[in-house]
């Protein structure tokens, strides 16, 4: 997936250090056009239905960027700022997520993120669509239970069928992923619209460490063998 930055900015890694500290960030624009591509037909309790848009956002915290995602249906957030953010172990008291959303958006990221593109609207959209479906339903289905979406426009065949794939991959996901994923949730009394993002995990030092020496022991063999061979 294309980032906005090698490394999501600074202030991810310094929230999850410390969960009571926040930062101001801004939202730029979108990843895709600004166009209602997914369409809610059914949802539970305050979640609003109908059609909305459905991508990336661009967020800055003034040093660097990074790639968010709304997490929360029953708000709204506006280009420009600054809105403030704390990153959570519990989302989010506001949003009426259904419970297991955590878990679920992060099977979401962990089985898909690494190839979904964000300035795809046909992805983008689908992503997005089953973000909303994890966070509001636990059947990674978006044709049953308590929230159904769909795509809507030009592509909505594609939209749909994409994030249905993205849900079934979800659903079967178990163990440990390549990606952390970290849950914004916004301060300001107006708006509040929760986000999440994910960074990739890095490598830990000593597999690094390990991978390297078995690459180099490997390369020793080679030569070994080449070597004999020569010489036979």
């Amino acid at each position: 997936m294309r980032l906005l930055s090698v490394t999501i900015f600074a202030f991810l890694s310094a929230a999850i250090a410390a969960p009571a500290g926040a930062a101001s960030l801004t939202l730029d624009e979108l990843t895709t056009p600004l166009t209602r591509t997914v369409r809610v037909t059914s949802a539970p309790g305050p979640v609003p239905e109908g059609s909305f848009v459905a991508t990336g956002l661009k967020m800055n915290d003034g040093v660097s960027s990074f790639i968010a995602w709304c997490f929360d249906l029953t708000h709204q957030i506006a280009k420009g700022g600054p809105y403030t953010y704390t990153a959570t172990d519990t989302p989010f008291s506001n949003s009426f997520l259904t419970a297991g959303a955590k878990d679920r958006a992060e099977r979401l990221f962990n089985a898909n993120y690494g190839s979904v593109d964000a300035y795809d609207a046909v992805q983008a959209s689908a992503f997005q669509l089953a973000l909303w479906e994890v966070a509001y339903d636990s059947n990674f289905d978006l044709t049953s239970g308590q929230f159904q979406g769909t795509g809507r426009g030009s592509f909505a065949a594609q939209i749909a069928s994409t994030a249905a794939g993205y849900l079934q991959a979800a659903s079967g996901f178990s163990g440990r992923g390549g990606w952390k994923v970290t849950f914004l949730e916004n301060q300001n009394e107006r708006t509040r619209q929760n986000l999440v993002t994910a960074s990739p995990v890095p490598l830990p030092a000593a597999l690094a460490l390990l991978g390297g020496g078995l690459a180099a022991l490997g390369a020793v063999r080679r030569r070994a063998v080449l070597k004999q061979r020569e010489n036979a």
